[in-house]
């Protein structure tokens, strides 16, 4: 059967998202050094520690009691990180891998996440310009696994979604929603969920989504 479209997810796909997470830190650790006293790298060095140690969830509130500076708005944190212009890069070769894929069927782009943030992560990559479409599934009340975003890429593109392929790094959302659509799945082993074994009927795995580019196109 003839692959109609690539709808393809975009965090730990195309790029590493702790990247993300790293850039939105250096956009705010300036404002945590001043108001703690302390100089900016020590900020940094804290939130980098927070997120490895314990997580995201609470990294802000817990930085700046350490450095006793409470008095600091985490709204304010919170709205300059997801505010930031990230510097975030692809994955090696994922860049020319959507390229070649582009050359085999349409390409879209099918991203959970806050909508502003996700514009400003495909803005950072040029993703406009190198895919055919970009559905933001938060935008159509349907985030993964629901399969409302891949199906308005698919209308997007004007191609049959029975006749798609599902590309991410996530199992109980990307693979997850493929096998709720019915079509082909293609599981990529990068970012955080990487080494998580979780195998599912119809899914391929590949070491990334250059590797799956490679395979499809010979």
């Amino acid at each position: 059967m003839t692959v109609s479209c690539f709808l393809v997810d975009l965090d730990d796909t195309l790029y590493a998202e702790t990247d993300y997470v790293d850039s939105g830190y250096r956009a705010i650790a300036p404002l945590i050094a001043e108001a703690a006293g302390v100089p900016v790298d020590e900020a940094l060095m804290l939130l980098r520690y927070e997120f490895r140690k314990f997580g995201r969830t609470g990294a802000f509130d817990r930085v700046l009691k350490t450095l006793g500076a409470s008095s600091l708005p985490v709204g304010l944190l919170v709205e300059a990180y997801r505010e930031h212009v990230p510097d975030i890069a692809f994955y090696p070769q994922a860049e020319e891998a959507l390229a070649r894929l582009s050359s085999v069927a349409p390409v879209a782009i099918v991203t959970d996440g806050t909508p502003a943030m996700q514009r400003r992560k495909v803005a950072a990559l040029g993703l406009d310009t190198r895919v055919d479409a970009v559905v933001y599934c938060w935008e159509c009340q349907a985030p993964k696994p629901e399969v409302g975003g891949y199906l308005q890429a698919a209308a997007a593109l004007g191609v049959d979604p029975a006749r798609a392929s599902v590309v991410g790094d996530d199992p109980f959302h990307d693979m997850a929603a493929a096998h709720a659509l019915g079509v082909g799945a293609a599981r990529v082993r990068t970012g955080r969920l990487g080494d998580l074994d979780h195998p599912m009927t119809g899914v391929t795995e590949y070491a990334s989504f250059a590797a799956f580019a490679d395979a499809i196109v010979r």
